[in-house]
Formats: C-alpha cells, sequence, structure tokens
C-alpha cells in the first residue's frame, strides 16, 4: 500500500473515531437532559450524602466543550476538503449546536447547548482573545514596517477614512430601516454605525499568513499586504477602546453623573493603562519563558487565561493587553521567545475549534432572519469601499498594475481579532435591548466574509504568481 494511501486510511479512521466519540456524547447529553436519564439530578458526595446541585448548565457545558471541540474540527475539515475556510466550518457547526436553531425551528434535535449553557463557556472566549491578541502583535516587526513604511502610510492613511466612513454613511442612512437603530436614541444610533465602520476596517493575519503559505505567495503584493493588515489591526484595536470607553460614557447609569474628567480619566486608564500591563506582562513572560522546559503548551494557557482575568479584573482592553505583549516580546527579546510563538501551533487548532463555534452558537437566529438583508449590504459596501480605498492608495504610491489590480482581495477577509472586538462589544453592552441583534448582524456579516474573501484572495494571489513567473520568463 502507497504512503499516500495509508495516510488517507488513517485519516478516513480518525474522522470515524471522532465522529464515534461525538455520536456517543450526544447520547450522554441528550439522555442527561431528560428526567430518568442517564445522567441523575441528584447528587451525592463521597460519603453518601445528597447536596445542592450546581446552577443549571455549569456540568452540561463541559460536555458542550467536547461536543464543540469533536464536532468542529470535523466540519472545520470537511469545510477545508472543499476549499472553504475552517474557522466558517466551526462558526457553522455552533450555529446547528446552539440553542438558535431551536428558538427558529421548535424541535430541532441538534440543539444541544443552551443558554445557561453559553454563559459557562465565556472562559473559553477569554481565552481564545488572549491569544489572537498575542499572535497579532507578534506579527509587528519594526523593520518590517520601516521598510515599506511609505506604502503602508499611504494605504492606511487613505484606506481607514474610506472603508469606515462608507460603512458608517450606510448604517446612518438606512436607520429607520434598521430595527435596533431605529429604536435606539440618536447618539446611541450614530455610536453604533462607528463601531460597524470601525470593525468593516479589520482584517485577519492568520487568514491571511494561511493563504500565503497554501499558495506560496512571496514579494511585494504579500510584503504589503502583511505589514499593512497587522498595522491597521493595531490601529483598529487602540480606535475601538476608544470607542468603547466613549459607548460606556455615552450609555451608563445617568445617576452616576460623572463628569468629563472622570470620562476622560477612565478613557485613558483603558487605553494607556491596557498598554502600559501589556509591557509588564511581556517582561513577565519572558523571564518565566527559560523556565518551563517542556511545558511550553501548559505556561502558554495560563498566559491566555491570565490576560483574560487581569484585564477582566483591572477593566482593561484584553485585546491591547495581548497585542502589546506579542509585540514587545516579538520585538525585544525575538530569539528567546520564539519557542513561545512556535507553541501556539499546538494550541490553537483546539481553542479555535471551540472559540468560532461557540460564536457561531450565540448568533440570535430569529434576529438574523430579519437581519441578513443588512449583513449582506454590509459586506457589499464593505469590499467596494477595500476595492477603490486600495486602488486609490496604490495609484498614490507609483506601484505597478498587477499589485494596484489584486492587492485588495488580500484585505477581504475577517476572522480573529474582529471577531474578538464584536464579542466585547456584545459582552460590554449586553444589558442594552440591541445587544442581540447588533451582534447578529456583526457575527453574520463576518461570517460571509469569510466565506468568500479567502478564495477571492486565492484567486488574487495566483493572478499576481503568474504574473510574475511569466515576467521572469
Amino acid at each position: 500500500m502507497s504512503p499516500a494511501r495509508t495516510r488517507v486510511g488513517h485519516a478516513g479512521g480518525f474522522l470515524l473515531l471522532m465522529v464515534g466519540l461525538l455520536l456517543i456524547a450526544w447520547v450522554v447529553d441528550y439522555q442527561g437532559t431528560g428526567d430518568g436519564g442517564l445522567v441523575s439530578l441528584e447528587l451525592i458526595d463521597a460519603i453518601g450524602r445528597p447536596f445542592q446541585p450546581p446552577p443549571p448548565g455549569l456540568i452540561g457545558s463541559t460536555t458542550g466543550i467536547g461536543l464543540l471541540l469533536i464536532g468542529g474540527w470535523i466540519m472545520g475539515h470537511l469545510f477545508s476538503i472543499i476549499r472553504l475556510p475552517q474557522i466558517t466550518g466551526y462558526l457553522v457547526f455552533g450555529i446547528v449546536l446552539g440553542p438558535g436553531l431551536g428558538m427558529v425551528a421548535p424541535g430541532w434535535p441538534l440543539s444541544l447547548i443552551s443558554m445557561a449553557e453559553l454563559q459557562y463557556l465565556e472562559l473559553v472566549e477569554g481565552l481564545a482573545i488572549g491569544l489572537i491578541a498575542l499572535i497579532a502583535g507578534a506579527e509587528i516587526k519594526i523593520g518590517f514596517i520601516r521598510k515599506n513604511s511609505r506604502a503602508i502610510t499611504q494605504i492606511l492613511g487613505i484606506g481607514i477614512p474610506i472603508i469606515l466612513g462608507g460603512v458608517f454613511g450606510l448604517l446612518a442612512l438606512s436607520r429607520p430601516l434598521v430595527p435596533f437603530l431605529a429604536e435606539a436614541p440618536i447618539e446611541q444610533a450614530l455610536f453604533l454605525c462607528l463601531v460597524v465602520g470601525t470593525l468593516a476596517v479589520a482584517n485577519s493575519p492568520a487568514t491571511v499568513i494561511a493563504m500565503f503559505n497554501e499558495t506560496g505567495a512571496t514579494g511585494r503584493l504579500p510584503s504589503i499586504s502583511l505589514s499593512t493588515t497587522v498595522c491597521k489591526d493595531l490601529i483598529l484595536v487602540i480606535l475601538f477602546t476608544i470607542l468603547v470607553s466613549v459607548g460606556i460614557g455615552l450609555m451608563g447609569d445617568p445617576a452616576q453623573d460623572r463628569s468629563n474628567g472622570e470620562l476622560i480619566g477612565e478613557m485613558a486608564w483603558h487605553l494607556l493603562g491596557s498598554m502600559g500591563m501589556g509591557v509588564v506582562v511581556a517582561m513577565v513572560m519572558r523571564l518565566m519563558i527559560t523556565r518551563v522546559g517542556d511545558h511550553m503548551v501548559v505556561f502558554l494557557l495560563a498566559a491566555g487565561f491570565g490576560i483574560a482575568i487581569i484585564s477582566e479584573t483591572m477593566h482593561l482592553a484584553p485585546l491591547l493587553v495581548g497585542l502589546t505583549a506579542g509585540f514587545m516580546m516579538s520585538n525585544m527579546w525575538p530569539d528567546r521567545t520564539s519557542s513561545f510563538f512556535e507553541s501556539m501551533e499546538d494550541v490553537l487548532l483546539p481553542v479555535y475549534c471551540v472559540f468560532f463555534a461557540v460564536t457561531g452558537a450565540m448568533i440570535s437566529l430569529e434576529a438574523l432572519m430579519d437581519l441578513w438583508p443588512l449583513a449582506l449590504l454590509i459586506v457589499g459596501v464593505r469590499l467596494l469601499m477595500i476595492w477603490l480605498s486600495t486602488d486609490i492608495a496604490c495609484r498614490v504610491a507609483s506601484m505597478d498594475r498587477t499589485t494596484r489590480g489584486w492587492l485588495w482581495t488580500t484585505y477581504i477577509p475577517q476572522a480573529g481579532v474582529s471577531l474578538a472586538l464584536a464579542l466585547q462589544i456584545q459582552h460590554t453592552f449586553r444589558d442594552m435591548p440591541w445587544s442581540g441583534q447588533f451582534a447578529s448582524v456583526i457575527l453574520a456579516s463576518i461570517a460571509i466574509t469569510q466565506l468568500i474573501g479567502p478564495p477571492l484572495m486565492r484567486i488574487g494571489l495566483l493572478k499576481t504568481r503568474t504574473t510574475a513567473s511569466e515576467k521572469n520568463a
């Protein structure tokens, strides 16, 4: 038997094993939710005394993590076979297992993750956000940026205002037709329009790097694309942190009667305090890395949870803390911290599986059924603004026709940082009446973008690679 066929056989056997485990977990979880099922609701301690059962959803959330991990991995693998992003597969699986389908279609048998269980899975979100921020910060290389500073400045200086302004203008003009904007006070509605416009600027460094590796793209276009993507994310996180602080002041309790000075102080703490904590985290991690030895994966998970817990306790922005820490570690001590970032490859797959599947489970399909035209419209306007701004910037920078024609495709994918920012808004303002609809529209827009973005980016990279080879010939 050939080695290739052996690998296929092993992969198929492993896939069947995962399906079997998923079915067993489903049976246990399904039976355990009913009266007289496999899992008794009466809990007995070590010496036989009954005690109060834990809050609803706590036990089920542990089974839910296993279901999302195994099922998300299978769905992502199936999506990759048909050349679609694995992240989209994770999102779809979360939608299938989440409570949303059960609300839209009563009696849906696969709604195995309840709303009560989702609240206990937020810790996984915190871990993923911390790791995503560390990776994004590590991709910002000072030398890389310095080499392409002129092109980066022009693309960002032209692109950010056009994309943000285009999406903001679309939503502001459409306010009477959008339920959660029409029902909100004018200042809150404009704030939400600004938030969506800011999120439209975001790209996905992880997707960009994965597509470069898949297509073997090299040269000027990939270098400019990656450098502008990571710099844009850095600017975006800072801008978003300021926006969240303004939003907290705008929608806070009027009884608190906070002065403008207090609001500015909170904003400064949220921004500068987060960056300062990122520097502290980087220094601590740099000292610890040499002492963890073979336990790097455990240390990495502890770092992700640590960033989430510290940020929550001290009211800081976890994305900015992780971004600053990753940037410091990658640029100040690259040799000493390289093993840390290399170990992330062993952790990211299961974390991403659960994180994006939980994200999909949180999508309110009831709201999405009413707002899907808006999500498509946001995606369409964003694509138009990306193409327009990139074309103008490339002409100003006197780039060649090939780069000008296809560079815009590398700025389409969204995931990671943009998802984390959207969930941060939902978590911060979860008591607001528009929270569910807003999150559903944003998550749906990102899911659509992840579905169409990588294929378009692949076409652009292959076109530029073909043109370069023809020129060399």
